[in-house]
């Protein structure tokens, strides 16, 4: 049996809270890059694997000032 955890970066720094399989980004992470590293894990051990990085993420939609 194989578990896998997960953890989320914006910009290089860690996303609190972010260990979901799936992360929706916020405006916490406009302008940075969205990592992830996942760690497969195994009775025999684990392995870790990043993924590359996003685009810079912009916001989309209504984003004329008040």
């Amino acid at each position: 049996m194989v578990t896998y955890s997960y953890q989320w970066y914006s910009g290089g720094s860690t996303i609190s809270g972010a260990t979901s399989s799936k992360f929706t980004v916020t405006s916490s992470e406009v302008a940075t890059k969205i990592t992830v590293i996942v760690t497969a894990t195994t009775k025999n051990g684990s392995s870790t694997a990043t993924s590359a990085p996003t685009a810079i993420v912009y916001l989309t939609g209504n984003t004329a000032l008040p």
